[in-house]
């Protein structure tokens, strides 16, 4: 007991003296200075005809807004045009403040009134001016940012207070844990995760309000697992290892409830969905139409995801048509096969409720989720679905017991799920480690398994997997694992990614902060939402090492290995996309199933029931009206423009990847868009483009965005080559069309920007 009291004195002395010793340099003042990083708007020619760059230094600085109370932001800058010109600058802080202003010669100290806001906002300093070209000097200059101060003003609540009191108060909890209970084996593992978050929210630009409700979520989960500790006797299984159950009447009818309102909300929110499709969603599409009316068929047509979407989609699209109709069924037919999944994985592991918790909270899930549940962008949703259909083959294979023959099937679709799932995406790795996990846990099992179930396993991955090692052999420059393992991009330090992940893409998974264009959460349902889940993941940390049960290890494991493979890679800079930790929700679903079930089973149904009412009220709050912020379409701009040209009888256009990939769908696959005239410039099949290139001028248009950079160097092209073309507007598309003689595509490429 003596050891235990020193090191609570011990750690309450370390933080009293960091934080006396740190706070008061933090809150005065925060300076940054940054250089100028040019840019370009837009292409202009001179008087010999020749493109020039009319440019635009900008600068952005990411800013922490240190506390709630207004701040002011004092520039100094230093004008250094040769010539002592006033040079024009334009300001804007978060989308909060913006000004525009004329910057004297010489050094000045310009000072902004930034409104107190109870959260920040974007944090990001933009400063845009013209730029110049000394003579003899090759490089452009314009205003130069000497320093960059913010302090606030007035009476305000500061981030880095409330973060450090979170901190004081996690070190106190923690030694009274140790004195409570001792270094039980559960105790430590807290402690892996405090100490990277630790360090890492001492960062500079680390104070913001996700930092802080972090620091006190973590002081809630303490309080959380002395909470279960003292009234541990009231949440216990009546099974600690997974049972699996034959389903009865009841269970079809609840599950085909759930599915059915999963597909009931998708199809109201359809019309919501539709003016927020881009070009990548449409790929599955044109995908699905060429392999269908061309026979052209897809082993991978993206760096790192699979074509699995477009085959699923090619019999849609054979019985209703090739339209954005027919391409948003995928998405909801695949979100109703994961409803399913998640409940029979929920039910192996904890009962009935576990298996409505869990496939409830997809079928009515938050922003981000309903987001990716709507998308029908290749790679993912099907990729995610397969994989949780793997997981439950797993689970049921390894701790079911059946007869020979269906053993051998279930053997079979196990491993074809899972063999479509990394075919699909190979973002659902870290499922599919899980599902090896499970069968070294139960090895013995496995050696029980019929030698014939192993032979067709291995000619169903065979299948499957042989197509891929060949377009890997052929294309080594174009592959998922050269996208994955082979790039030359470095991402973050572990450690940073570690943090980015916990501060900045934890509240988007959760839907806290909602995808474009749906806006903040209301911040009532965004503390429901985290209340839940650390409830959720705490507890099973906790029946898993305390009451051993052997289900939770499930959403434990996979939970982890997501995070771990994500931190690691080189895509952990993405810290505002989830495409790479999607199959974090299998375990977030996982997790609710579990909380809720012992709930069930220890207080009884109307405190079950009220639990996930509560969980899922603060999802419809997150998703569903959220969404009723997008105004409603039942028809994309570019349909009018595919029915003008097809009207036209031109079916090959060049254009951007943006506009080809959806004219190619909504003209019902009749018109073939190469995406080589840019910007972004990046061909998903160069058939396509070979095709266009090699097309009938005749039935061949130019197709540019009527309001974008590329229209200006086109008609200078035309003009200086004498060629002569009909322009036709069809709404803000703008149509090159019957041009004489027709222009070489890749001198025209020369006069366009890339990017």
């Amino acid at each position: 007991m003596q050891n235990k009291n020193i090191f609570v004195v011990f750690c309450v002395l370390l933080v009293l003296f960091t934080y006396y010793w740190y706070v008061p340099s933090r809150t005065v003042s925060d300076i940054y200075s940054e250089n100028w990083k040019l840019g370009f708007d837009s292409v202009e020619l001179d008087a010999n005809g020749e493109p020039f760059r009319w440019m635009r230094g900008y600068a952005q600085v990411e800013l922490p807004r240190l506390s709630t109370a207004p701040q002011r932001l004092h520039l100094e800058l230093q004008n250094i045009h040769p010539e002592e010109q006033l040079l024009a600058l334009w300001l804007d802080y978060g989308g909060v403040s913006q000004a525009e202003f004329y910057v004297m010669p010489g050094r000045r100290m310009y000072t902004l009134w930034l409104p107190g806001e109870w959260r920040p906002t974007s944090e990001v300093l933009t400063l845009q001016a013209e730029t110049f070209q000394a003579v003899g000097d090759r490089r452009q200059l314009s205003v130069v940012v000497r320093s960059i101060e913010l302090t606030p003003h007035g009476f305000g609540l500061s981030w880095w207070t409330l973060s450090a009191a979170g901190m004081l108060l996690q070190v106190l909890l923690l030694a009274l844990l140790i004195q409570r209970v001792g270094w039980s084996r559960w105790l430590s593992i807290p402690l892996p995760l405090i100490i990277p978050l630790q360090w890492g929210l001492w960062g500079e630009h680390a104070y913001t309000l996700w930092a802080v409700l972090f620091a006190w979520g973590l002081v809630g989960c303490f309080i959380v697992v002395l909470c279960f500790h003292w009234m541990g006797r009231f949440f216990r299984f009546r099974h600690n290892d997974i049972v699996i159950q034959p389903w009865h009447r009841t269970d079809y009818l609840l599950v085909g409830g759930i599915v059915s309102i999963a597909l009931g909300l998708r199809l109201w929110l359809v019309p919501h969905q539709v003016p927020i499709l881009n070009g990548d969603d449409y790929l599955t599409g044109s995908f699905a139409a060429n392999i269908l009316l061309r026979g052209w068929q897809a082993l991978y047509f993206g760096h790192h995801t699979g074509a699995l979407s477009a085959y699923l989609l090619v019999p849609i699209m054979a019985v209703g048509g090739i339209s954005h109709n027919t391409l948003l069924v995928l998405p909801l037919l695949l979100s109703m096969i994961l409803t399913l999944a998640l409940y029979g994985i929920g039910k192996d592991l904890a009962g009935s409720w576990a298996g409505a918790s869990a496939a409830l909270w997809v079928a009515v899930p938050s922003a981000t989720l309903l987001w990716w549940t709507l998308k029908p962008q290749p790679g993912y949703l099907e990729a995610v679905t397969f994989a949780a259909l793997a997981l439950w083959g797993s689970i049921r294979l390894l701790w079911g017991e059946y007869d020979q023959r269906t053993t051998i099937a279930l053997m079979s679709a196990t491993t074809l799920a899972a063999t479509l799932a990394f075919w699909a995406g190979m973002v659902v790795a870290s499922v599919l480690l899980v599902c090896g996990l499970l069968a070294l846990l139960r090895w013995q099992r496995l050696l029980r398994l019929p030698f014939l179930g192993y032979v067709c396993s291995l000619v169903i991955g065979l299948l499957w997997l042989i197509p891929t090692a060949i377009y890997v052999y052929t294309r080594p420059n174009d592959n998922p694992l050269w996208w994955i393992i082979g790039r030359e991009k470095h991402g973050l330090a572990p450690s940073d990614a570690f943090v980015g992940f916990t501060t900045q893409l934890t509240p988007l998974i959760l839907g806290i902060e909602r995808p474009w264009p749906m806006g903040v959460l209301d911040f009532g349902a965004a503390i429901v939402i985290i209340l839940t889940m650390i409830l959720a993941v705490f507890f099973g940390f906790y029946i898993f090492i305390v009451n051993t049960v052997r289900g939770s290890i499930i959403p434990l494991s996979l939970s982890m290995t997501v995070v771990g493979l994500f931190i690691f890679s080189s895509f952990n800079t993405l810290l505002s996309d989830v495409r790479y930790v999607l199959p974090i929700y299998l375990a977030l679903a996982l997790f609710v199933a579990l909380f809720v079930a012992a709930i069930r089973q220890n207080l009884g149904i109307w405190a079950a029931t009220a639990g996930l009412g509560i969980i899922l009220v603060s999802n419809i709050w997150s998703g569903p009206v959220g969404m009723f912020t997008i105004i409603p379409s039942s028809e994309r701009p570019e349909a009018r423009l595919a029915h003008t040209l097809v009207d036209q009888q031109i079916t090959y256009v060049h254009t951007s990847y943006w506009i080809g990939q959806v004219l190619m769908v909504e003209s019902g696959g009749q018109i073939l868009a190469s995406s080589m005239l840019g910007p972004n410039r990046e061909s998903y099949d160069h058939r396509v483009e070979y095709a266009v290139l090699a097309a009938d001028p005749t039935q061949t248009a130019l197709v540019l965005n009527a309001n974008g950079d590329l229209v200006k160097p086109l008609d200078f092209y035309l003009d200086q080559h004498n060629i002569t073309c009909t322009k036709k507007h069809v709404n803000w598309f703008l149509i090159y069309c019957n041009c004489m003689p027709w222009p070489v595509i890749h001198d025209l490429q020369k006069y366009l920007p890339e990017k």
